[in-house]
């Protein structure tokens, strides 16, 4: 006697349920947007209000555009430096930035106090991250015009003042859109100061542990710089130029850091329209 046991077949309730997770994907990206959008328009609406009762509306309008423009500006300024320069200098300061905004977000993680009660944005907002990378380049810019014997004269001063000016206004504008408070911001601004000194005072053993790096991995170093850099963390005996890997390298994990909640909404856009 013979027993034919048969699969049960998909039920409309197990469909009813993947149908379910791809819709609660498609929610999940679409709420994280909508999200984005609204602060924004949020930011958009005081920014109007404001200029429209102030008599200076091109003063308003100079401020929003400073502090909008804070973070593309940086990003896109330190990675032509890196790409169209083969010195080590630059690579050196822009990892040191990278490194000062992986603090950054360690710092958020710790201290998890909140953004302010009219903030469009969620999230932790001590210390303010932009605020922090606007004061690391800033004292590293400082400390490059006004060590040893640079000249300039007064256009070093003005190049100075109008760099102090920009860093102001753009980690102010953040108070003002209530994204930040003025202690979160003043906070990221000591502690990118800090860090910025930091890093330019060390520099040179800087460039020697990225050329040793560069060394170990082998990415285009002459064989006689190789060696010598691999016996101890000594002065390069010529002039090595930046591998090209290794700058892009260092420009991706920059991008990363810096726009990482933009990527994950991207990515979970696309898997939700996988998904479909």
């Amino acid at each position: 006697m013979y027993v034919c046991v048969m699969r049960p077949l998909p039920t409309q309730v197990q469909v009813h349920h993947s149908a379910l997770r791809r819709s609660a994907r498609r929610a999940a990206a679409a709420t994280a947007e909508a999200g984005e959008k609204a602060g924004n328009e949020s930011i958009n609406k005081r920014l109007n209000s404001s200029s429209s009762s102030s008599s200076s509306s091109d003063s308003a309008g100079l401020f929003q555009w400073v502090g909008r423009s804070a973070k593309p500006a940086v990003a896109c300024i330190a990675g032509a430096c890196v790409l169209g320069s083969a010195e080590w200098d630059p690579l050196y300061y822009v990892s040191g930035a990278v490194l000062n905004a992986l603090l950054s977000k360690t710092l958020k993680s710790i201290f998890r106090a909140p953004r302010p009660a009219r903030s469009p944005k969620q999230g932790n907002g001590l210390p303010s991250s932009h605020a922090q990378t606007l004061f690391f380049f800033l004292t590293v810019l400082l400390l490059a015009l006004y060590s040893g014997d640079a000249g300039g004269g007064c256009a070093r001063h003005l190049l100075s003042a109008g760099l102090v000016a920009y860093a102001c206004g753009a980690s102010l504008w953040r108070v003002a859109v209530h994204l930040h408070t003025l202690l979160q911001t003043a906070a990221g601004a000591g502690v990118g100061a800090v860090v910025g000194y930091w890093v330019h005072a060390r520099r040179a053993a800087g460039v020697r542990i990225l050329q040793t790096a560069a060394s170990r991995i082998g990415v285009g170093l002459r064989p006689g710089a190789r060696s010598a850099a691999l016996e101890a963390l000594v002065p390069m005996p010529v002039a090595v130029p930046v591998p090209l890997f290794l700058r892009v390298a260092i420009i991706c994990i920059g991008a990363c850091v810096l726009y990482h909640k933009t990527l994950r909404r991207v990515l979970t856009r696309v898997e939700g329209e996988r998904t479909l």
